[in-house]
């Protein structure tokens, strides 16, 4: 019996700490489904899953009669606004260079969002700073109350972003932003290099000014740790792969729908790339003066924009779903894609299996199975 020390506020609760789901279609992980399957839930642990199991005494049993049960998906993007705190000694010199940023430090997600989020089936979040152009490390984290970790400095994140000619801050073009980037990496690996001589003879060397920023830029590219940039159009993507080979990089890039374009050049490094479900809008052609305002190439993109995942997917890359951008949509999005005649197998691994093997959590989320987080998501039906 746990001691208690203070008198419980209102009706204590004593909620049960094993659960027995039974009579449910379960989806164990991406083209795998056991019929009339129960879960056994102990601890908050899945204990054991299949069809002939004998439910424990202790266990409060729920019947899911015609109901689905899937992995709870992973939102593999969730934008964090930066708070204004004053820079530090210790910052980089450029105030677009935050890589000791971490955006689990400021993550306050309205209830009105957790709760669309929930709806949509999402159960864990890959978080990212919103500031600068090295904008800091990203973090895995359970859409809970507490909001735990599971992987902390997944990745760095990295826009080509420039600065309006209103803040007098460089750089302003984008000739100015990948100068500054490689000037950045190159700085970072510098400085990691300076350090281990310093510390290796420091009866000869004087210390570095520290920057804490070229500090964490510089383990992070000794850990291999990815960098995840931010594209517009596929020009962006074929930049980011280029700064990423010159420094032996390991490159994930968020989709800007364009990919298609340039899949040959994007696929020779095989980018885990982040894709939000967003397609454009139907073009208004029912007026012929209307009509003319759209040019061949905006209708040929609505035509291939549903079908980018589908040659991602072809072309041998890995990839994974956010709701960012069109959470409204998600679904309908989703629809959208599985009757082109994409796989709903696939689909449902790029919410699951895709981003815990890429993000490093594959052994505890991603899969109903025994060991692993009861993440569950429950619908009535197929969720594709």
């Amino acid at each position: 019996i746990q001691s208690q020390t203070e008198p419980s506020v209102g009706l204590r609760e004593n909620n049960p700490k094993v659960w027995a789901l039974t009579n449910a279609l379960v989806h164990t992980e991406p083209g795998d489904s056991i019929k009339d399957c129960t879960i056994i839930i102990r601890g908050g642990k899945i204990d054991k899953v299949g069809r002939y199991i004998k439910i424990p005494l202790d266990a409060f049993e729920i019947s899911m009669e015609g109901s689905s049960i899937y992995p709870g998906f992973i939102d593999s993007w969730y934008e964090v606004k930066k708070s204004k705190s004053k820079r530090s000694k210790t910052s980089h010199w450029n105030k677009n260079i935050n890589a000791e940023y971490r955006a689990k430090n400021d993550l306050d997600i309205k209830e009105k969002d957790l709760n669309t989020l929930h709806s949509l089936g999402m159960t864990v979040a890959h978080i990212v700073p919103e500031k600068g152009i090295i904008k800091g490390t990203s973090d895995l984290v359970l859409l809970d109350d507490n909001y735990n970790s599971l992987s902390q400095n997944v990745a760095q994140t990295i826009e080509f972003k420039t600065s309006k000619w209103s803040e007098k801050i460089y750089p302003s073009s984008l000739l100015g932003v990948i100068a500054l980037l490689r000037q950045t990496f190159m700085d970072a690996n510098w400085y990691a290099k300076s350090n281990e001589i310093i510390n290796k003879f420091p009866e000869l060397n004087e210390p570095l000014v520290k920057n804490k920023a070229l500090e964490v830029l510089g383990a992070n590219i000794e850990d291999k740790k990815p960098m995840l940039f931010i594209t517009k159009e596929e020009h962006d993507a074929i930049r980011s792969l280029n700064i990423c080979k010159e420094f032996g990089l390991r490159p994930w890039i968020l989709s800007s729908g364009y990919e298609y374009r340039r899949l040959n050049e994007i696929k020779n490094q095989k980018p885990f790339i982040i894709v939000p479900l967003s397609f454009p809008k139907p073009p208004r052609v029912s007026n012929p003066y209307d009509a003319m305002q759209y040019s061949t190439e905006k209708l040929q993109h609505w035509e291939m924009a549903p079908d980018n995942i589908k040659k991602i997917y072809d072309s041998g890359m890995m990839f994974s779903l956010t709701t960012y951008v069109n959470k409204k949509d998600f679904r309908k999005n989703l629809q959208r894609i599985v009757d082109r005649g994409f796989s709903k197998d696939i689909l449902l691994a790029s919410l699951t299996t895709f981003p815990a093997e890429a993000m490093g959590v594959e052994k505890f989320i991603g899969k109903i199975q025994a060991g692993y987080m009861a993440n569950l998501v429950v619908t009535d039906g197929d969720y594709f």
